[in-house]
């Protein structure tokens, strides 16, 4: 009865699925909607918006969550919903907890509300959070009141993100650009926001990977408009295998290229804290090569805990250096011809695992290519 009735508050309407983008609503109990059936396994699921300010790069995120939202009992000790602030120019975090039912949300929309200010939507994020900060025990007083508007999203995961069995975890950068105005007010400090760039995400699912990468950035120099957003890392896909995967989109120009393992895309990647390399071809013929680095004094340890209880250390940067090169395949010209070769200076870079601490170098060498792929299936057949 006790789920059933956070079933209840957490949905404020019925799904509409024409009226917004359905994978930035709620996804938690979604294929049980018209029954009284409740999903009562692990779950998570969270959306995080970053922005610099324009006018004094100062770098922050903003972040939404709920775990195990069917758990108004609090019978698991990691059950809560959730509001998070960061300051990556002065390392700190802040971090406002609620039972599960206080947040409520929307199947087909984005539409969060946590009934005390707190709150986001497609169309801007309120917050305010008074806490001490994790990092020191230092009291915060943060405010922010943000417009927003959605300028790319990326359909990171392809055809699987309609399979809720494919992945112990989603991604979707459902406003892979955006742009945001308004105010943040941290600790008596307002930055007015002006047209800031923007990126905002989310996640899903009933466990975490073994480990992440994030790469993201959509102010190069000499070229307004191109976006980068890509990510990956090793899920269990089918509840069975740990696959090496990534994933990464380009708007530049106008158009959109995908790389996507899961379309039979070539995808390598040498990814360590404070160095991203990767390489990926698709089957359109289009080649993208990407680096990334940023000194480590530039990195935030934010922890995330799993559903099951664990400390999931996520090592991440706002202002790191990115360099692409899109090409493409001609083979009565030479073979790769270049498009473009792009940097910027304020880059997203993240990778977390259960063991990633600051001060350390863990990596991940990998060769993601669909021969893998059919590889590690081999023993289904």
């Amino acid at each position: 009865m006790k789920a059933l009735f956070v079933l209840l508050a957490l949905i404020t309407s019925l799904p509409a699925w024409a009226d917004d983008d359905p994978f930035n609503g709620l996804i938690w109990n979604r294929q049980n909607l018209g029954t009284t059936e409740v999903d009562r396994g692990d779950w998570y699921e969270w959306w995080y918006f970053k922005l610099i300010d324009p006018a004094t790069n100062a770098p922050f995120y903003f972040l939404y969550g709920v775990t195990n939202p069917w758990d108004a009992g609090a019978e698991r000790p990691t059950s809560r919903a959730f509001v998070g602030f960061g300051n990556f120019a002065e390392k700190w975090t802040v971090e406002q907890e609620y039972p599960v039912e206080a947040l409520r949300a929307e199947y087909g929309r984005f539409a969060l509300d946590f009934g005390d200010g707190n709150s986001a939507s497609q169309s801007g994020l309120e917050g305010r959070i008074d806490a001490a900060d994790r990092e020191t025990g230092t009291p915060r007083q943060v405010r922010w009141s943000l417009s927003t508007a959605t300028d790319w999203s990326y359909n990171a995961m392809g055809w699987t993100m309609k399979l809720p069995w494919a992945s112990n975890i989603f991604w979707y950068p459902a406003q892979a650009s955006l742009f945001a105005s308004g105010t943040v007010e941290v600790d008596g400090k307002v930055y007015e926001v002006r047209n800031a760039p923007g990126y905002q995400d989310r996640n899903w699912g009933r466990s975490f990977p073994k480990w992440w990468a994030w790469i993201v950035a959509s102010e190069f120099v000499g070229s307004p408009g191109t976006v980068l957003a890509g990510g990956g890392g090793v899920p269990k896909v089918l509840g069975i295998f740990d696959l090496p995967v990534f994933t990464m989109g380009l708007r530049h120009e106008g158009k959109e290229y995908a790389f996507r393992l899961v379309d039979g895309d070539w995808i390598e990647m040498d990814i360590a804290f404070g160095q991203w390399r990767l390489k990926l071809i698709n089957h359109d013929g289009f080649r993208l090569e990407v680096t990334g680095h940023a000194p480590g004094d530039r990195f935030m340890d934010l922890v995330f805990r799993t559903p099951q209880g664990e400390d999931f250390h996520d090592l991440e940067a706002l202002m790191g250096t990115l360099e692409i090169t899109l090409s493409e395949w001609k083979p009565f010209q030479g073979g790769w011809q270049e498009i473009t070769h792009l940097k910027t200076e304020k880059g997203g870079l993240e990778y977390g695992s259960r063991d990633a601490r600051l001060g350390t170098q863990p990596s991940a060498t990998l060769l993601s290519t669909p021969a893998e792929m059919l590889q590690r299936f081999a023993p289904l057949w």
